[in-house]
């Protein structure tokens, strides 16, 4: 049986669109120790449940503070953020929580076709979340946080660099 506290922990985790592996990132634990705290298949140590809050905390001062230096940079470009056509402008503000896969890949400025290519193939970096039916999905707040960090790269994602020794 899972405590209250830990119930509230995984709400607040749910709640701010946070994966287990960043809150185990911060508490400096395995996200698989995590994963069997917060379903009760393990018991949570002394002083867990304020740790945890205390770096939920920390994490939503980050998102908060990547959210605004996006809109800033988005402000500082000269507006919203273009589709692929490149006419009607998306604002990233009245994006909903969550993202379906035509706003992603109009936020994304690419091809529907080119962002089903990715999530089917597990390359796209964000994962999809799970709803009430079977349409694939997207945390808007992990999508941002993955942007803020840098977002697409030049190099095709999730490929590994094959070493020569």
């Amino acid at each position: 049986m899972v405590s209250p506290a830990i119930r509230s922990v995984r709400g607040r985790l749910a709640g701010l669109g946070l994966s287990q592996h960043d809150l185990a990132a911060v508490l400096e634990i395995c996200q698989s120790t995590l994963n069997h705290i917060l379903t009760g298949r393990r018991p949570a140590p002394e002083g867990f449940e304020g740790r945890a809050m205390r770096a939920l905390d920390f994490l939503e001062r980050v998102e908060l503070a990547a959210a605004e230096a996006r809109s800033k940079a988005i402000a500082e470009m000269g507006g919203a953020a273009r589709n692929a056509a490149g006419d009607d402008p998306i604002d990233v503000e009245r994006l909903p929580a969550v993202l379906f896969l035509e706003e992603l890949a109009a936020l994304l400025r690419c091809s529907r076709a080119t962002l089903e290519r990715r999530v089917k193939a597990r390359v796209f970096p964000v994962s999809p979340i799970q709803g009430v039916d079977s349409r694939p999905r997207w945390s808007k707040v992990a999508v941002m946080q993955w942007l803020a960090l840098g977002g697409p790269s030049d190099a095709p994602m999730g490929r590994r660099q094959r070493r020569t020794a």
